[in-house]
């Protein structure tokens, strides 16, 4: 067995805008998608990644597809994982924030007392998303060959994988902000004696003003 660390550099990035005033979460809505340049200069601050993930939503897929265009190299195809799809909000979906506290007073209230851990109705929480997210990352990096892997998936998925780079609670997690095309880098040292330990090497990198 070699003596040295097992090294994986995830190159997260979020979907291009959404223009909704809604609470979409899992719903499949389309991103806008801005200038070719945008894509360019993402891309170029890429390196030569072959393996290429996303969730299976329509917005992140369209988004690693176009990264891809400008990336100079023919990588695999894009491998969609629901895995890493946005939070499900449930019956809260296709909804404004202010339809949702019309109609559902005493469990909007009971959320934003606790939104890491209360799921809306019929909905799951950020703590369990975290932990759906987090164990498809543990698969797939086991699986994975490369030592660079990009994923293209959501605020809420990428704020799950810093948490756990930093061992955050699930409620300091939401407080981090994820924008829209934004890159957020993190490498994972797995010892010889299977510990795992983290770098997080830039936050939120925005390429959309």
């Amino acid at each position: 067995m070699s003596d040295k660390p097992i090294i994986r550099h995830w190159w997260l990035i979020r979907h291009a805008p959404v223009l909704s005033s809604v609470l979409y979460g899992q719903l499949d809505i389309e991103a806008s998608l801005p200038a070719d340049s945008v894509f360019e200069d993402l891309a170029g601050s890429l390196p030569k990644i072959s393996q290429v993930f996303s969730s299976d939503l329509t917005r992140c897929v369209a988004t690693a597809n176009r990264i891809i265009d400008f990336m100079g190299v023919d990588p695999l195809p894009v491998q969609e994982m629901p895995e890493f799809r946005e939070q499900d909000f449930g019956a809260w979906q296709g909804l404004s924030y202010s339809e949702i506290e019309n109609q559902y007073p005493s469990a909007y209230r009971a959320f934003w007392e606790n939104a890491a851990t209360v799921a809306p109705p019929k909905g799951e929480s950020f703590e369990r998303m975290a932990k759906r997210v987090c164990e498809a990352r543990q698969k797939l990096q086991s699986r994975c060959t490369e030592e660079n892997i990009l994923l293209v998936a959501h605020a809420g998925t990428i704020r799950a994988l810093v948490g756990e780079a930093l061992g955050l609670q699930p409620e300091k997690a939401l407080s981090l902000v994820v924008d829209p095309l934004s890159l957020t880098r993190l490498t994972s040292y797995v010892s010889p004696d299977c510990q795992e330990n983290w770098a997080v090497n830039c936050l939120n990198r925005p390429f959309v003003a």
